[in-house]
């Protein structure tokens, strides 16, 4: 195959995932129950440059009205000063979660940006309700779910958010990707939710609190092949209509060798890569790499095996062709010995895809 793509996969849209330091360090605390703002706000103060942005976008949000209106500056009005205390202040102002927010959309603008944009006023170009629209999304959904583990789930879609704003540099039709972007989002979120169904028949599962974003980070390898493949011969718009027009439902193992003799290598494979730089995710890469033939970990990652199964599951009861009772026979077929071993049933896979009815 040509090394264009692959060149282009890790120059363009791997190196960028990197979270840097700071970021690792406040998502680790922040998955702890009990982590305190005073931590937090160390974290955040040890870094000489998302010390001095946070307490300029501190300073920038408190000199307009809650209506976003500019305010004229009263003589004496306090801001926020750059130490410790102040931007310990300033977190528990933002909150954990909004703190967590603008070091995040702070940490993707640094890592694909030359430097931090800003406006013609000169305020940095900083906002989290749209730039981590699918993670702010991805942690609600399950909330409003009452869905364990909805912290994991945002990193799910802070992949699809990130690999978006890459794209949206790096990408030269990324206004039709754009386009696109909705119906495979609504695809992939319906995959997490059959997962975390069927996660639930597993007593003692390991890594259950992946379930949700695994199957958003599985998906983000369809959305880089996307991008990567758009005007090659074939293209992946191609290759998907081709998909569609065969007689009958494919599993995974097929699907992903049908990718590799046509492309070099498979959605898997580049979801897997995508996993390793993307460090948070580092822990499930090999379930994402192996869930076409889930039975390699059976001895090498007995405790991904799981998780593995279920990914091939929810995939082919995700898929959009042939009817509900052709894909859960496939499924049936692709994964009878995880099932057995489980113990799910059909009736399991039947009541996991009801749950995805009025998703949109």
């Amino acid at each position: 195959m040509e090394t264009a793509p692959l060149h282009q996969l890790f120059e363009d849209y791997l190196l960028p995932l990197d979270m840097g330091h700071t970021s690792k360090a406040f998502l680790k605390e922040f998955f702890q129950p009990d982590t305190s703002v005073g931590t937090l706000g160390e974290i955040i103060y040890k870094n000489q440059c998302y010390r001095h942005h946070f307490v300029r976008i501190a300073n920038e949000l408190k000199s307009k009205s809650k209506w976003g209106k500019d305010e004229p500056k009263k003589e004496g009005e306090e801001t926020f000063e750059i130490n410790q205390q102040e931007v310990e202040r300033i977190v528990g102002w933002f909150g954990k979660l909004g703190s967590r927010n603008y070091l995040l959309d702070l940490r993707i603008l640094r890592s694909i940006e030359d430097g931090f944009p800003t406006t013609k006023e000169g305020e940095l170009k900083t906002d989290p309700a749209k730039n981590l629209l699918h993670a702010i999304k991805a942690e609600e959904f399950c909330e409003s779910k009452r869905m364990a583990h909805p912290e994991h789930a945002y990193l799910g879609g802070l992949l699809w958010d990130w690999l978006f704003r890459v794209s949206a540099i790096k990408n030269p039709a990324h206004k039709e990707f754009q386009t696109a972007l909705p119906n495979i989002w609504k695809n992939a979120l319906c995959q997490a939710v059959i997962s975390h169904q069927l996660g639930q028949k597993i007593d003692n599962l390991p890594f259950n609190e992946f379930l949700f974003s695994a199957s958003l980070g599985l998906s983000a390898g369809k959305l880089l092949m996307s991008i990567l493949f758009q005007s090659n011969s074939p293209s992946w718009k191609d290759h998907s209509a081709s998909m569609e027009a065969f007689p009958f439902v494919l599993d995974p193992y097929l699907e992903t060798r049908i990718e590799k003799k046509k492309f070099g290598f498979s959605h898997n494979e580049i979801a897997s890569l995508i996993f390793r730089f993307f460090t948070p995710m580092n822990p499930i890469e090999k379930a994402i790499f192996y869930y076409p033939e889930p039975h390699y970990l059976k001895t090498t990652a007995a405790k991904l095996y799981p998780l593995s199964v279920i990914m091939g599951l929810s995939y082919i009861l995700t898929l959009t062709k042939g009817d509900a009772a052709a894909r859960t026979n496939t499924a049936m077929r692709f994964a009878a010995e995880g099932l057995k071993k489980y113990k799910i049933t059909i009736k399991d896979l039947n009541n996991a895809v009801t749950k995805i009815k009025g998703i949109s």
